[in-house]
C-alpha cells in the first residue's frame, strides 16, 4: 500500500447552476474520514493525466449526478442533451474508471457512479424508469429529504454486498430516474427493489468492485448497513 491512511478519490461534478465549480457533496468525504480514510477530490478534466492520477490513490469512489451520455452506451437522450461540463466529466470517468478497474483498485460506485461502471463494462441504461416500468415504487422524489428512507431492497446471498451489509434486506433512500439495464462484462446484480429495478452490481473476484444505486453516505451516521458500505472502500485499499 502507497500510504498508512488509504487516499481515495472521489469525482467532483461541474455545477450546472453555478458555472466555474467543481461540486462534491460533503457527506463523501465525511463519510470516508469517518471510515479512517483520506478523501482527494478528483476535478474532472481531461488534461489530467489518469495513470498519474491512480498512481497515488489506494481506492476510488464515483459520485452521483446528472445523467451519463447516452450516446456512451448506445442510448438515447431521455430529456435534454448534455452540455460540454457533462461530456467532459463523462469522458473523465468513463477513462478512470476503467484504468482503475485494470488496476484492480477498489471502487465505489454510487448512483449515476453505479451507471458509469456498468457503461465501462459495456453495459447499457433504463433512460427513464417511469416511461419504461409500471411500478409503485418511487425512485426519484425531488422533494424527499436525502436522509429519508424511501423503498426496501432485496440482497443476494453470498455476494459481496451481502457480506459488506451484514444484511439480506433493508431500506434505503432513493434519488434516480435512470437504472442498469443490460449487466457489462463480468459484472452481477446483487440487489434488487421489489419491482426489479437493480439496485446493486459488483464484481465477485476484485479487491472491490460495488455500484450501489442508492446514496449511503447520506445515511452513514445511521450505523449499518450504511456505514459499513462506504466504508468497504477504505476497507479494501487499507487491505491492499
Amino acid at each position: 500500500m502507497r500510504s498508512e491512511v488509504p487516499l481515495i478519490g472521489i469525482t467532483a461534478a461541474n455545477d450546472p447552476e453555478y458555472r466555474g465549480l467543481y461540486v462534491v457533496r460533503w457527506d463523501y468525504a465525511r463519510g470516508v474520514e469517518a471510515a479512517g480514510g483520506i478523501p482527494v477530490i478528483l476535478a474532472p478534466s481531461l488534461k489530467i493525466p489518469v495513470g498519474r492520477v491512480l498512481d497515488r490513490l489506494d481506492g476510488l469512489i464515483f459520485s452521483g449526478g446528472r445523467d451519463i451520455d447516452p450516446s456512451l452506451y448506445g442510448g438515447r437522450p431521455a430529456g435534454s442533451e448534455p452540455d460540454e461540463g457533462d461530456r467532459e466529466r463523462d469522458a473523465f470517468e468513463l477513462d478512470l474508471m476503467r484504468r482503475a478497474l485494470e488496476r484492480d483498485l477498489p471502487v465505489l460506485g454510487i448512483s449515476r457512479g453505479m451507471h458509469m461502471l456498468n457503461v465501462a463494462r459495456g453495459g447499457d441504461l433504463i433512460p427513464d424508469i417511469d416511461s419504461h416500468l409500471h411500478t409503485a415504487v418511487h425512485h426519484d422524489d425531488p422533494n424527499r429529504p436525502r436522509h429519508r428512507l424511501a423503498h426496501l431492497v432485496e440482497v443476494e446471498k453470498g455476494s459481496r454486498l451481502y457480506h459488506v451489509s451484514g444484511a439480506g434486506r433493508f431500506q434505503v433512500n432513493s434519488f434516480h430516474h435512470q437504472a442498469v439495464d443490460r449487466l457489462g462484462r463480468g459484472l452481477r446484480a446483487s440487489a434488487h427493489a421489489s419491482d426489479g429495478v437493480v439496485e446493486a452490481i459488483e464484481i465477485s473476484d476484485r479487491r472491490l468492485v460495488l455500484g450501489l444505486q442508492w446514496h449511503p453516505e447520506a445515511l452513514v451516521w445511521q450505523g449499518r448497513p450504511y456505514s459499513s458500505q462506504l466504508a468497504a472502500v477504505v476497507e479494501a485499499a487499507r487491505a491492499a
